[in-house]
């Protein structure tokens, strides 16, 4: 333990802590498939909406 604040680099997209977390409650998410996700539903919800 250094005592200094370091800033996450993701381990180059592979973060380490998410693999050794034993409680799983650390996760990892691709910022870009979760915005992919989040577009999809969206659409989804505003075709229902038009079809109602």
């Amino acid at each position: 333990f250094s005592g200094k604040v370091d800033k996450c680099d993701l381990c180059g997209g592979d973060p380490q802590c998410v693999k050794a977390c034993p409680t799983d409650a650390i996760t990892y998410l691709d910022a870009g498939a979760t915005s992919v996700g989040k577009m999809a539903a969206s659409a989804e919800q505003s075709i229902q909406g038009a079809n109602s």
